[in-house]
Order: structure tokens, then sequence, then C-alpha cells
């Protein structure tokens, strides 16, 4: 029998498959580039699996960081809502 949080994870891709299949034809992507194969990417990158299921602390988000250098808004975002600005969910 298969453990329970391989089923959950099976379901879960099965979720997602649904939403990217239904959200890709909004995503402004350049023409001929797969909407769908786009989402799947940032998904693959940013998803969790069940050993990394908390916030992920980004230190180019932080004071010293490419984007907190380069970005008014990122600095500000730090600013109102500190380390939390710089992780992601």
């Amino acid at each position: 029998m298969q453990e329970r949080w391989l089923l959950e994870l099976i379901r879960g891709e099965d979720m997602i498959a649904r939403i990217i299949k239904e959200h890709a034809p909004y995503l402004e992507a350049p023409e001929g580039l797969n909407k769908e194969a786009i989402l799947w990417a940032v998904y693959g990158c940013e998803h969790y699996t069940k050993k990394f299921f908390f916030p992920r602390f980004e230190p180019a988000y932080a004071p010293g960081g490419l984007y907190y250098k380069n970005s008014e808004m990122v600095r500000e975002q730090y600013a109102k809502w500190g380390r939390t600005a710089a992780c992601s969910y």
C-alpha cells in the first residue's frame, strides 16, 4: 500500500494540473510559447515537498541582496513587512 503522503501528493498534482490548464490561457507570454509549460516550470521551481513546507527565505530580496538594491518596491515591502517580505510561500 502506498504511503498517505504520496497519495496526497498525487491528488495535489492532479489539482495543480487542472489549475494550470484552466489559467494558462490568461498568461501573457510571447507568441509561440507554450503557456502551460511555462506555468509547470514555475511550479516545478516553487513548489514545496513534504520535506520543505515552511516559507523559504530569499536573501536576494533582503538588505544587501540584488533585488533589494535594485527595486524600490522590494525595499518598501521589506520596510513594511520585514523578513517575511523576503520569503517564498
